[in-house]
């Protein structure tokens, strides 16, 4: 999209969730901030963590690939697709809202732009008619 955000939305009190509360029990902060990470990669990535890169994803947040793979399967917080990489329903649900508001606004667009230029068509037109008829 070219006016993506910098921000996902995200539901309120989305700590007190009990699977994200057992989270926090067995890896504590890290384990939280694990997770937050990995659904922005799902948001980077079009709604889907690819299993080939746990790994590089633990690299990048100096953490351990186990803490990374426990929050991945242990709490019921993803699904895995048919390739078996992982997703997250609310996730996509969201993006594809996003997909069907740019969309929305595409159309809207080119219907404003059509508009616009049909305008100014008629508009150079009346002006060369009266260009025309004062000589």
């Amino acid at each position: 999209m070219s006016k993506d955000t910098y921000y996902f939305p995200h539901d309120f009190y989305a700590r007190e969730d009990p699977k994200l509360q057992r989270v926090l029990m067995k890896h504590k902060l890290s384990g939280i901030g694990a997770y937050w990470c990995i659904v922005e990669n799902l948001y980077e990535q079009g709604g889907v963590c690819r299993k080939c890169d746990i790994e590089a994803i633990a690299f990048g947040l100096h953490c351990d690939t186990e803490l990374i793979e426990s929050v991945l399967n242990d709490f019921g917080l993803f699904e895995r697709n048919a390739d078996g990489d992982y997703v997250s329903p609310s996730v996509n649900k969201r993006l594809e809202h996003r997909r069907l508001v740019a969309q929305k606004r595409s159309t809207a667009g080119r219907k404003g732009n059509a508009v616009r230029w049909q305008q100014t068509s008629n508009a150079n037109a009346n002006d060369n008619i009266a260009n025309a008829s004062e000589e």
